[in-house]
């Protein structure tokens, strides 16, 4: 019996000294070794971005801004104004915070492309896709499913 009790102990002894290593090791796995603090082409999102480049050239034009954003500029302009106080962050000396005129229109592009894809309609599924990278900065396609 004295030999069982005393291989016990052995075993909580080691047993406690592995946990901890384990965790020791799954902890020093976490950390990551980063090369930036902040990546080369995010520092340049605020003038060469999506967002930069596409609301310019959507509030020239309003009908292409009513296709991207299913609303007009001044209906956008309105829901901006509500939402302001509830969504605006505040910047901090390290970084700055998304402004909310981006956070609005990433919300609202990405919930008409999800909604749109899922409306039937006599048999038409129109899925309105707009293409960042290509040669004209729309690219619409109608999807027919019978």
């Amino acid at each position: 019996m004295r030999c069982v009790n005393r291989k016990l102990a052995v075993y909580r002894r080691y047993s406690t000294r592995m946990d901890a290593v384990v965790l020791y090791w799954y902890y020093r796995r976490r950390r990551k070794i980063r090369r930036y603090w902040q990546h080369p082409l995010m520092a340049q999102r605020s003038t060469e971005g999506a967002y930069s480049l596409l609301m310019s050239q959507l509030r020239g034009d309003e009908s292409k801004f009513f296709n991207y954003f299913r609303m007009s500029m001044s209906t956008f302009d309105e829901l901006l104004k509500l939402l302001e106080k509830d969504l605006k962050k505040q910047d901090t000396r390290w970084r700055k915070s998304i402004c909310l005129e981006e956070k609005l229109a990433i919300f609202l592009s990405h919930t008409i492309i999800f909604v749109c894809r899922f409306i039937r309609c006599r048999g038409v599924i129109f899925g309105v896709f707009f293409s960042l990278f290509s040669r004209d900065a729309f690219v619409c396609s109608i999807r027919v499913f019978i």
